[in-house]
């Protein structure tokens, strides 16, 4: 995760913006065909990582975007829902080990921050179960 910070600060200093909005978009202060060969490397080092740049993006906001953050968690094999015992069960498909600490940072960070606001958004956006397998 390191790493991916490291390189998404890099690109942020060359004019870079990578954000989420309903998935992963970069504005460059260049076209395409007119990237410096530093910043071509660097967006292809990310290309890379994009499950770790949705988690490092939902782990920063100050005010969480709970659909970045349930489909980063869903990207690192976590998937969240709500049900009627008023309780947020959490699925888990095989994680990579990678991405065990990413998704246990996340995750601990979204429960013990924004509880009651991810239980207000799983109510109002009920997530389907994953398919097991």
């Amino acid at each position: 995760m390191n790493q991916t910070a490291d390189l998404m600060t890099r690109a942020e200093s060359m004019g870079i913006r990578i954000y989420y909005q309903g998935g992963l978009k970069v504005d460059t202060p260049w076209s395409m065909g007119a990237l410096p060969d530093l910043a071509r490397h660097i967006l292809s080092e990310l290309k890379k990582r994009q499950t770790e740049i949705l988690a490092h993006l939902a782990n920063t906001d100050r005010v969480p975007d709970f659909q970045l953050q349930l489909e980063a968690l869903r990207a690192l094999g976590l998937h969240l829902s709500y049900d009627q015992t008023e309780e947020v069960k959490i699925h888990c498909k095989s994680i990579l080990d990678e991405h065990l600490r990413t998704a246990g940072t996340l995750l601990d960070w979204l429960l013990r921050n924004h509880y009651r606001g991810l239980v207000g958004y799983l109510k109002a956006n009920p997530q389907p179960l994953p398919v097991p397998g």
